[in-house]
C-alpha cells in the first residue's frame, strides 16, 4: 500500500538520487523544484608557474556526478593554502595588479554577431577581454558576450572581467571553469568554457542520456491523440517529476526533431533536469517538509511522533521517509513536482566568483586555513573528524552545519548549500537575472559580504 504525500512548495534539498523507492505510482502536486544552473570549477593554486593548463584542468570535475549540475572548489595544494609571507606577498599583487576593476561603460547594447570576427571584436574592444580562443564557434560566443553583458550592465560598467576567454573540452559535469589563485600562474583570471556543454554534438549525447532510458525509449510519453499531453512523468528518487508547460514544450519537440532546437534551447533543456551535484548525502530537511509529513492523517493517527527540531538537525530528508515508512509498515512519497524550465546562469555565476575574490580575498590570505574557510566545499571534511573539521575550518563548518543557514541557502537552489563561495555565487548569479530574495537570504548573502549589483 502506498501512501502519498503532497508537498507544496518542496525545496530541492529534499530531493536525492535514490532508486530506494522506485517502480511506485505518484500523484501530482503543485511544487516547484528549482534546480542549479550553472557548473563550474573555481581553482584556487599555490603551485609555479611551471604548472601548466592541463594539470589545472583535470581537477575541474571532482567530487560531481552527471545527476547534477554544480561547482566545485579545489585547491591544488590538496586543500590548504601556504600563509608564508612569500604566497600571502604573491596574493597580495594578486589582488593589486591582477584583478584590476574594469571601467565599462554603464549601458551595453548586446545584438548578436553575424560573423565570428564581429563576436571577437565585441569581446575585445567592448568588454575589454583582450585574450580570446579562437576555436569558439559563432553561437557559442554569441551566447558567452550576452551573457557576459548582462553581467556587465548590472553592475553599470564597474566590475572584475576576466583577463581570457578559453574554449575547452573540461569534464562533461562542468559548464565553464574560472581560475584563480598563484599570480605567477599563466591561467589565472581566466575563464574556460566547456565545449562540451556548448557543442552541439557533445549535448546531444548529454540529453539523450537524460530523456531516453537505456533501451532508447522515451522517458517523457506524450499522448498525440490527446493534444500532446504528457501521460508519463520520470521518477527521481521518492519523488516523480513532471516539466512545466514550457519544458514540456521543449522536450515533445526534441523528441520529434532535435535538430530543431537551437543550441540555447538545448541548454535550457539540458540544465533544467539537473538536480544534486556535489555527492552529498546529507542535507538539511525544511522545516516544511517535516511539518507536512507530521501532520499527515495516517502518521498523525498512528502516534507518531515527529519532533521538527529534531529533524532539522538531523539534516535527513531520506531518513525521515523511511522513519515513518517503518512505523506504519507501509510506504511514504511525495508528489510529483513540478520542475520549471530554467534558462542557465553559468556564466553569471562565475563572474559571481571574480566578485567575490576580487572583494573578499585580502580578508582571508594572512588567515590560517583562511581561503579555504571561504571558499572550501564538503570534500574539504574527508578524513577529518567532528572536532578536527571544527578546528580547522570553523568557518566552513559554521555555514554547513548550522540548520537555519542551510535552510535560508536551500531557498536559493541545492548547491547554494554546499559552502560559503557558492552561496555567494548562486546569489549573484540570479540577482544579475533580476530574481528579488527574502530577507533571510540577503541577510547572509551580506553576511558573508557578497558581491552587491550598482544601484
Amino acid at each position: 500500500m502506498v501512501d502519498v504525500v503532497t508537498v507544496n512548495g518542496l525545496k530541492n534539498n529534499t530531493v536525492r538520487n535514490n532508486n530506494q523507492h522506485t517502480n511506485n505510482t505518484y500523484v501530482s502536486g503543485t511544487s516547484q523544484l528549482e534546480r542549479t544552473p550553472a557548473s563550474d570549477s573555481v581553482t584556487f593554486s599555490s603551485k609555479s608557474k611551471k604548472e601548466d593548463k592541463s594539470k589545472l584542468l583535470k581537477f575541474g570535475g571532482i567530487g560531481l556526478a552527471i545527476a547534477g549540475l554544480g561547482a566545485v572548489i579545489y585547491c591544488l595544494s590538496q586543500g590548504k593554502i601556504k600563509t608564508n609571507g612569500t604566497a600571502v606577498n604573491d596574493l597580495e599583487k594578486l589582488l593589486q595588479e591582477k584583478l584590476v576593476k574594469s571601467k565599462l561603460p554603464e549601458h551595453i547594447k548586446f545584438e548578436n554577431a553575424k560573423t565570428i570576427e564581429e563576436a571577437r571584436k565585441f569581446t575585445k574592444e567592448v568588454l575589454g577581454i583582450g585574450d580570446v580562443d579562437s576555436s569558439f564557434t559563432l553561437d557559442v560566443l554569441n551566447s558567452v558576450n550576452r551573457d557576459l553583458t548582462d553581467v556587465v550592465n548590472a553592475n553599470k560598467g564597474n566590475l572584475y572581467m576576466p583577463k581570457a576567454l578559453r574554449f575547452q573540452a573540461l569534464d562533461k559535469n562542468l559548464a565553464a571553469s574560472v581560475y584563480l589563485g598563484n599570480v605567477n600562474n599563466t591561467c589565472f583570471g581566466e575563464m574556460c568554457i566547456n565545449k562540451r556543454f556548448y557543442d552541439n554534438s557533445e549535448l546531444d549525447k548529454l540529453l539523450k542520456e537524460d530523456l531516453f532510458g537505456q533501451n532508447g525509449e522515451q522517458v517523457f510519453v506524450f499522448d498525440k491523440t490527446q493534444n500532446n499531453k504528457l501521460v508519463k512523468t520520470r521518477a527521481l528518487g521518492f519523488v516523480g517529476i513532471i516539466p512545466d508547460e514550457k519544458l514540456s514544450t521543449l522536450i515533445r519537440r526534441y523528441y520529434d526533431s532535435p535538430e530543431r532546437l537551437t543550441l540555447p534551447e538545448k541548454r535550457i533543456l539540458f540544465n533544467s533536469f539537473y538536480a544534486e551535484s556535489d555527492k552529498r548525502d546529507i542535507y538539511t530537511c525544511s522545516a516544511e517538509f517535516i511539518n507536512l509529513i507530521k501532520n499527515n492523517s495516517d502518521v498523525k493517527a498512528a502516534g507518531i511522533n515527529i519532533d521538527v527540531n529534531e529533524w532539522i538537525q538531523k539534516k535527513n530528508s531520506q531518513e525521515l521517509i523511511q522513519y515513518v515508512t517503518d512505523k506504519l509498515g507501509k510506504h511514504i512519497h511525495v508528489a510529483d513536482i513540478i520542475v520549471p524550465c530554467i534558462e542557465p546562469t553559468t556564466i553569471a555565476h562565475e563572474m559571481g566568483h571574480i566578485q567575490d575574490v576580487g572583494l573578499n580575498m585580502s580578508k582571508y590570505i594572512s588567515q590560517k586555513n583562511g581561503i579555504n574557510n571561504r571558499w572550501g566545499a564538503l570534500r574539504y571534511f574527508e578524513g577529518l573528524s567532528a572536532d578536527e573539521a571544527k578546528k580547522s575550518l570553523p568557518l566552513l563548518k559554521e555555514f554547513l552545519d548550522n540548520p537555519e543557514s542551510q535552510n535560508t541557502a536551500g531557498k536559493v537552489s541545492s548547491y547554494a548549500q554546499s559552502g560559503i563561495g557558492e552561496f555567494v555565487a548562486e546569489v549573484y548569479a540570479r540577482l544579475v537575472k533580476g530574481r528579488k530574495f527574502d530577507d533571510d537570504v540577503m541577510a547572509l548573502y551580506k553576511k558573508y559580504n557578497g558581491p552587491m549589483l550598482a544601484e
